[in-house]
């Protein structure tokens, strides 16, 4: 097997499909060493488009699928959100795994990796236990909608997310009136559009043309909010691999501390119970940087993801012995002190 190098060219694959149990097909870019193999296989599936920076895996020595859903860049089918009930949006993960391991230059052993919501599809595959999966690394989750939208303290994140994010490439794919371009959207919202539907009440209101099928969505967990079609901590008893997660204490989607508890106490094997690990640092949605805001927490905040990554998936999926099983479950940085800390 390679360690990460500069030897190893990526070999990129574009628009792949990926044929799911009903017929529908998936798009996925699949990213791979140049020579040598067989490799571990890496999966990260999307609602945004599925462009990113894989070459630290690749060079690490293993092959990348980066695949969208259903109804987005390129991928047949109706967009489903994990908002709806009944979705496919979790064999439709399983499906992907099996199809990942068979891959040519596939080992047959697969991780899944993604942060915010191809975190939530890693969860709502690994409850679906495809047998080709071996550990996961999900990071920045919610485990409840009303974590995220309905949360005090927030800036309602969600109409951002949708109305910049994800509705243009909706409106695109199934030809309706309105931004299609990503960056179209940024700048409208950056322009004005924040402070209108970041405050607009009530919100049973919303234009159905400024927000698409997410209006009729948001009003039912609304007017039902008993119903929360997430629930990720229920799924915990039915996950069988461990998962490494790294979030911040300033994230807005920050529930992963209960998914860990929840996984310690109730995953369905005793891997996933006691080799499951959480990083917690002093960083917002996403980045591990050494800055939140105005705030400077010092050079030993900053952590590199793709090496954190690398190593969780060189022990679980190459089998290297790297102490991540010497490993403290918990790691957490101390603010004030401004250190880090192992429980």
């Amino acid at each position: 097997m390679h360690s990460e190098s500069e030897d190893l060219k990526v070999v990129i694959e574009r628009n792949v499909p990926v044929p799911m149990r009903d017929g529908v097909i998936l798009r996925a870019d699949v990213y791979r060493p140049d020579c040598g193999g067989p490799y571990p296989v890496l999966v990260q599936r999307t609602h945004y488009g599925r462009r990113g920076a894989f070459d630290r895996f690749v060079r690490a020595g293993y092959i990348v699928v980066s695949q969208n859903v259903r109804g987005v860049y390129g991928s047949e089918g109706e967009y489903e959100n994990f908002r709806q009930l009944n979705t496919h949006l979790g064999e439709d993960g399983y499906d992907t795994i099996e199809w990942a391991a068979r891959l040519p230059g596939s080992n047959g052993r697969v991780g899944t990796f993604g942060t915010s919501q191809p975190a939530i599809l890693q969860w709502l595959l690994a409850a679906n236990c495809p047998p080709s999966l071996v550990a996961m690394s999900a990071c920045s989750c919610p485990s409840r909608l009303t974590q995220i939208e309905l949360a005090q303290g927030t800036l309602l994140p969600i109409r951002l997310w949708g109305s910049t994010v994800i509705l243009p490439d909706i409106r695109r794919m199934a030809n309706r009136p309105g931004v299609h371009k990503n960056w179209e959207a940024q700048k409208l919202w950056s322009e004005g559009e924040s402070e209108k539907w970041i405050n607009w009440l009530p919100w049973l209101e919303l234009p159905r043309e400024v927000f698409e099928d997410y209006t009729e969505l948001i009003k039912h967990q609304i007017m039902n909010p008993h119903q929360d079609t997430l629930k990720l901590d229920e799924l915990c008893k039915n996950i069988s691999v461990p998962n490494l997660n790294v979030v911040g204490w300033y994230d807005h989607a920050n529930d992963d501390m209960l998914l860990f508890r929840t996984m310690v106490r109730e995953a369905k094997t005793e891997v996933a119970r006691k080799s499951s690990r959480i990083i917690i640092g002093p960083w917002g949605h996403g980045p591990t940087s050494r800055r939140v805001g105005k705030i400077d927490f010092g050079s030993d905040a900053e952590v590199d993801m793709y090496a954190i990554r690398i190593r969780w998936f060189d022990y679980w999926l190459k089998g290297k012995q790297n102490g991540i099983d010497k490993d403290a479950p918990v790691r957490i940085f101390v603010i004030g002190d401004n250190k880090w800390r192992d429980e």
